[in-house]
């Protein structure tokens, strides 16, 4: 199907699961620090966030500003049971380098990781967009906290980043760019 057939509006590249990695998280480890480290020693170029699941001692989240498109991380205190999904891809800004941009620090090649939590506590259930220090919990020194994540072969899933939108002021700048890969596996 074309992308005239589809709609100006939809961009798609089909690929297919491969591998899936299942990871049991430490007490006191850090969610976002794992998916990303998970990513990087299996060399995963874009896949999907399968499963979260498990009991954070504190989670940190996106907040959007009423009105505005500015963000900023609300610290939700636990214990709280969390369930979450996401994609997984890469940065690609090269214009950046090395230096870090969005409120998110993003890096020119790094693991990026789009990652939504719904948490539940004894007063309340709330979802957000999980930031770094999302930390696990476990009365048992073996945690049950566990992530799936599935590759998705044959397709790279990059967060790319447009100076000159964000400069204009026309948007973040940031968006995702979906190309096809080569099979690696």
């Amino acid at each position: 199907m074309s992308q005239a057939d589809m709609g100006a509006d939809v961009d798609e590249v089909v690929g297919r699961f491969g591998r899936v990695v299942v990871t049991r998280l430490e007490p006191g480890a850090d969610l976002m620090a794992t998916i990303k480290d998970v990513c990087r020693r299996h060399e995963i170029r874009a896949g999907v966030v399968l499963s979260i699941t498990g009991s954070l001692e504190r989670a940190v989240v996106q907040k959007f500003a009423p009105g505005e498109h500015t963000v900023h991380a609300v610290e939700v205190p636990g214990p709280i049971e969390v369930s979450g999904h996401g994609i997984v891809g890469r940065i690609h800004a090269p214009e950046q380098g090395e230096r870090p941009f969005s409120f998110s620090g993003y890096v020119h090649g790094d693991v990026y990781a789009h990652v939504h939590l719904t948490m539940t506590s004894a007063t309340e259930t709330i979802c957000g967009h999980a930031m770094p220090g999302c930390l696990v919990r476990s009365h048992h020194p073996v945690s049950h906290f566990s992530v799936m994540v599935g590759e998705v072969e044959g397709v790279g899933l990059d967060l790319a980043y447009d100076a000159e939108v964000n400069r204009l002021g026309n948007g973040w700048g940031v968006f995702h760019r979906l190309t096809a890969r080569p099979d690696h596996g």
